[in-house]
């Protein structure tokens, strides 16, 4: 039961930071840029005009939230959404929709985890 907890507490810290990660404007923006695909980041850079080093601290929160991911290709190193991440924020949601609404599809505990 008490591993149970820990699981559902390092889960909310998990999601929570996630909305954290998309609450702030500069990384939504990366996130839209990135739903037409893989970019590379001086491409991102380009887009937002911004310097590097605030886009490579910005994406590496990213990163660190599972939002999205890279790939090093030589020296250039390309972004892309999480898709497995985005599911998983979908599926927390979906179950709180389906929960207001009183339609008794969720039970205890499932925030659409497969």
């Amino acid at each position: 039961m008490k591993t149970e907890s820990l699981k559902e507490t390092s889960r909310h810290e998990e999601l929570s930071f996630c909305f954290r990660m998309l609450a702030e404007p500069m990384r939504f923006k990366i996130i839209e840029l990135l739903e037409s695909g893989e970019l590379m980041v001086i491409d991102i850079a380009r887009r937002l005009d911004v310097t590097q080093p605030l886009l490579s601290h910005h994406l590496g929160l990213l990163r660190q939230s599972g939002l999205v991911k890279s790939r090093k290709d030589g020296r250039k190193r390309y972004y892309q959404l999480s898709p497995d991440r985005f599911m998983s924020l979908l599926g927390y949601l979906t179950a709180i929709c389906r929960q207001g609404r009183g339609d008794g599809r969720r039970t205890t505990g499932d925030h659409g985890r497969s």
